[in-house]
């Protein structure tokens, strides 16, 4: 029944980021009708656009392996409410995320005894890939706003390509290997 009542609501955030807008250009997976193909698109023509250029683009693929437990839930409350995400959504989306309890097998935790998880977002939950998705956003927004002439050939107009993301997936583009530290 949980799984069901997950779904139906990731099911209305789903339609909410589409007719809201509330994901960047750069961040296509979680949303409705996109697939990582079209993350590819961008990325393969910035590449080309440079190399024609006689330019040379540095890429770093990142996978943040812990993207769902690390999740500060209070800040990801103030990012739905800043996107729009109102009550009674957001209460209800409180209520499932603000606490979790696991068992874990461990020597000194009782075999029948739970153990409650303070922060981040339940793996396997069907929400939690759109959730992370809303609150990279927030992320990928300040990377813009502080890089905004990271651009390829899109569609119709230039696109921003600072940053790809793909849920917890994450490709960073430089003209410069300085930009990355080592």
């Amino acid at each position: 029944m949980g799984k069901t009542f997950d779904s139906i609501l990731d099911t209305r955030l789903a339609i909410f980021t589409k007719e809201n807008d509330t994901y960047t250009k750069a961040q296509y997976g979680s949303k409705l009708e996109h697939n990582a193909i079209d993350a590819m698109f961008p990325l393969l023509s910035h590449i080309q656009s440079q190399k024609m250029n006689n330019k040379v683009i540095y890429c770093a693929m990142l996978d943040f392996e812990t993207a769902y437990p690390l999740v500060s839930r209070p800040q990801l409350y103030l990012n739905l409410h800043d996107r729009g995400i109102q009550d009674p959504m957001l209460t209800v989306l409180k209520s499932l995320t603000k606490t979790h309890h696991v068992r874990v097998l461990h020597p000194y935790i009782k075999e029948h005894e739970y153990v409650e998880i303070q922060r981040g977002l339940a793996e396997g939950s069907a929400l939690s890939p759109r959730l992370y998705a809303m609150f990279l956003s927030s992320l990928l927004q300040r990377l813009r706003d502080r890089f905004p002439n990271v651009t390829c050939a899109g569609r119709n107009a230039p696109q921003w390509i600072g940053p790809l993301a793909y849920v917890d997936d994450l490709c960073l583009c430089v003209e410069s290997i300085s930009f990355f530290p080592y």
